[in-house]
């Protein structure tokens, strides 16, 4: 950053480091972790979700459906590319430990029955 008129010509700055995160994503394809799928990372380019440059490598995902990158990425949204298939917008996770959901195919809406019923219990009537 310069300043607009340098005092005895030096000019200063302040450097603040941006802060990084971890790229990891769990696939899931009906309801279930999807195990094998070629998974691809991407800087997020513009609002229309186009993907800029590749960050990584191709990976795999585990038994978990889980591929972690391997080392740290300035935080925010990357464009994730599952199989070849249309891509999704993900965002990063604070913890090495954690993963940001992606279900299969892309584009489905996704439905949890378990998210409003008391108990586990899946139907609308709460057991009728």
């Amino acid at each position: 950053m310069r300043v607009p008129v340098p005092h005895g010509g030096k000019v200063s700055a302040v450097l603040v480091p941006r802060p990084m995160a971890f790229l990891a994503v769990q696939v899931h394809f009906e309801g279930q972790p999807s195990l094998g799928r070629q998974v691809q990372f991407y800087k997020y380019a513009d609002a229309k979700n186009n993907k800029g440059d590749s960050v990584g490598d191709v990976m795999t995902t585990d038994v978990d459906g889980v591929v972690r990158l391997p080392r740290l990425v300035a935080t925010g949204h990357y464009v994730c590319e599952i199989d070849g298939q249309d891509h999704a917008v993900v965002s990063t996770v604070d913890r090495l430990k954690d993963t940001y959901p992606v279900y299969l195919p892309v584009d489905a809406e996704v439905v949890d029955l378990h998210a409003h019923a008391p108990d586990g219990d899946t139907t609308d009537e709460g057991g009728n």
